[in-house]
């Protein structure tokens, strides 16, 4: 059988002994877990960013090869300070597009440089005496 205090008083007083270590312990914990947390919603965000430079690099590379330009709403929607290169070698094109993240935590100067890259054939123009 378990061995209860006989009283409310002395149950209140053995809960009030502990309730100091657990606060200390808590003030300790807590930036560690700020710190871990504010991490993982930074690789979140580096996720998404790669997710969003991927499909501009696609839509830019199809706007490209058909012989269109590069809408605008599609370089408005770039993540801040993003990059679009195109570079063609011969029938072939490449679109890259690349943008650096950077962690804003003071004093943490950690930086992710995130590239992303799509290829395709030019179309050929076609040609009317085949037809």
């Amino acid at each position: 059988m378990l061995d209860l205090p006989k009283s409310r008083a002395r149950l209140l007083r053995s809960l009030a002994l502990d309730a100091g270590f657990a606060t200390a312990e808590f003030a300790v914990v807590l930036p560690a877990v700020i710190f871990i947390g504010s991490i993982f919603v930074w690789v979140l965000s580096l996720c998404v960013t790669q997710l969003q430079i991927e499909s501009a690099a696609y839509w830019a590379t199809r706007e490209l090869i058909r012989g269109d330009k590069i809408p605008a709403r599609l370089i408005d929607a770039l993540p801040h300070n993003s990059t679009l290169r195109e570079q063609r070698s011969g029938n072939i094109l490449t679109v890259t597009v690349a943008t650096k993240r950077t962690i804003r935590i003071p004093g943490i100067p950690w930086a992710v440089e995130l590239k992303a890259h799509a290829s395709g054939h030019l179309e050929k123009p076609v040609d009317d005496e085949n037809f």
